[in-house]
């Protein structure tokens, strides 16, 4: 489908503004990060944006493989392999374990694990046999037979690095593919464009020197301002996606600086009023999702 940009420009029209799941590879899906997930998607989500191209060892390396190289080179790093698979799971609907190829019957680890602490505390004496005979009973499905599989695996040598998923194939190009989707998808601000650290740096203090107490909000204020400027309730909240939760934020500000202008100029004051939503013939396509955004806010007030 082109570049990568055109096709954001068609999820965004297409998928992005109705919460939808994107088509990815074969029968893969990729879902929104719901606002229940909120705080769990910022913490794994620097596994897609870490940016290899400020460490001279990540230069010559493909996204994913620098990312393996972060997680399995030398002493493994634990923490942030949790954070890929979490990830993972939540933008496919997945849980992590043995999957059956055949029935699709899945055992996550979590409950293998929780099988394997029962057998430790309750049987010593013969706690290696039933283990292991656990673990042999696992290995195929129970269903039919078939031999399970893991639905999450890692395949990293030197010169390759791929993703397997549900026994789908996903190589470097397709990994940079998944990942631009995920931050366009979730993040309505995200831009990939590469700025030097150094420019960055200034950039983002700049920011702070004009702004010295401007703080990044708490979900949970967050979710109170949505609540007292609209007909949402805090259990509706947190099943919208977090692309949407910034897109609402977004439109409650802009409208009650606009009527607030509008007050100081029906008062005589002089103002340069900012429009509440400025659509031309040339942008009209493109705005889709913020009109339903509008639209469906307007509607919530009444």
């Amino acid at each position: 489908m082109g570049n990568i940009q055109d096709e954001i420009k068609y999820y965004e029209q297409k998928y992005f503004s109705n919460d939808e799941p994107i088509p990815f590879m074969e029968d893969l899906l990729i879902y929104p990060a719901l606002v229940k997930d909120y705080y769990q998607f910022y913490f794994v989500i620097s596994c897609f944006t870490i940016n290899k191209n400020e460490d001279n060892e990540g230069i010559v390396m493909s996204n994913l493989q620098y990312l393996y190289h972060k997680i399995f080179d030398g002493e493994r790093d634990s923490k942030m392999l949790n954070q890929f698979i979490t990830l993972l799971e939540m933008i496919f609907h997945i849980e992590y374990g043995v999957r059956c190829p055949k029935c699709n019957k899945v055992v996550t680890y979590t409950e293998i694990n929780k099988e394997l602490s029962k057998i430790i505390s309750e049987s010593k004496d013969v706690e290696t046999y039933l283990r292991k005979k656990y673990l042999d009973e696992v290995s195929f499905c129970k269903d039919c037979k078939s031999a399970m599989t893991d639905n999450i695996k890692f395949r990293y040598t030197k010169d390759k690095a791929e993703l397997y998923i549900n026994d789908i194939k996903i190589d470097k190009k397709d990994f940079d593919r998944l990942r631009k989707i995920v931050c366009y998808q979730n993040m309505p601000d995200y831009d990939d464009e590469y700025i030097d650290p150094e420019l960055k740096a200034d950039l983002e203090e700049a920011a702070r020197l004009r702004n010295p107490n401007n703080v990044q909000p708490s979900l949970e204020k967050q979710e109170c301002c949505i609540v007292a400027s609209s007909g949402y309730t805090f259990d509706t909240i947190k099943n919208i996606s977090i692309r949407k939760l910034v897109m609402l934020l977004r439109t409650i500000d802009t409208k009650l600086h606009y009527f607030a202008y509008r007050q100081a100029e029906a008062s005589g004051r002089k103002t340069t009023m900012p429009l509440y939503l400025v659509i031309s013939i040339e942008n009209l396509l493109n705005c889709r999702e913020s009109l339903i955004i509008i639209l469906y806010y307007n509607v919530m007030m009444k």
